[in-house]
C-alpha cells in the first residue's frame, strides 16, 4: 500500500511539474509572439517612412531651378568648378556656394553660373576674391559688363528666365581663386 501511495504521489508531482513546464512554455511563446508583433509593427513603420521619403524625393521641389542644364567638362585648375555651373538649391535651401579657381595657363579665365528665377525675386550675391570679378546678365541678354567686385550685392530680378553670372579674371591676372554665394528669395 505504501508503494502504491508513493507511486501516486510521484505521479502527481510529475504531472504538476509537467503542467508547470507547459505553462512556462506557454508564457514564453506568448512573449515571443508579442516580440514578433512589435517587430512587424516596426518594419511597417520603417516602410511607411521610406515611402514618405520616396514621395518627398519624387515631388518637384519649390526651388527656382526649373530644368537641369548639362554642364561642360571640368577644366584643370578650376578646383571642382565647371566652365558652366547651374545654380541649384537643395530641398529646403535658398543658397548655394561655389569655391573655385581661374588660371590663364590652361585657358580657364571665365566661369559662368546659370540661375533659373522669376521676376520679383531678390538675388543676393556674396563674392570674395582678390584677382577676379563678376558680371550679371538678364534672360533677355541685357546685362552689365563692368566687373563688379562688391563683397555683397542684392539685385531685384525684373525678368523671368535664366540669369547668367560670369566670373572673370581681372585684367593682367594669371590666377585667381574666389568664393561666390547665390541666395534667392
Amino acid at each position: 500500500m505504501k508503494s502504491l501511495l508513493i507511486t501516486v504521489l510521484a505521479f502527481l508531482v510529475f504531472a504538476q511539474t509537467a503542467c508547470q513546464d507547459s505553462s512556462k512554455e506557454l508564457e514564453l511563446k506568448q512573449k515571443e509572439l508579442a516580440l514578433k508583433e512589435k517587430e512587424l509593427d516596426m518594419k511597417a513603420k520603417e516602410k511607411e517612412l521610406d515611402d514618405k521619403k520616396q514621395k518627398a524625393n519624387d515631388k518637384p521641389t519649390a526651388t527656382p531651378e526649373k530644368e537641369a542644364e548639362p554642364t561642360e567638362k571640368k577644366t584643370a585648375g578650376s578646383n571642382g568648378c565647371n566652365l558652366t555651373n547651374p545654380v541649384r538649391f537643395k530641398a529646403g535651401a535658398s543658397a548655394q556656394t561655389f569655391k573655385c579657381e581661374l588660371a590663364t595657363n590652361n585657358g580657364n579665365t571665365k566661369h559662368r553660373y546659370t540661375l533659373q528665377a522669376e521676376a520679383g525675386q531678390d538675388l543676393t550675391i556674396t563674392f570674395k576674391s582678390t584677382d577676379a570679378n563678376y558680371d550679371v546678365t538678364a534672360p533677355d541678354g541685357v546685362g552689365r559688363v563692368n566687373g563688379i567686385v562688391s563683397p555683397r550685392e542684392q539685385i531685384q530680378l525684373n525678368k523671368d528666365g535664366k540669369w547668367i553670372i560670369s566670373v572673370n579674371l581681372d585684367p593682367g591676372a594669371t590666377f585667381g581663386d574666389y568664393t561666390i554665394n547665390f541666395e534667392i528669395r
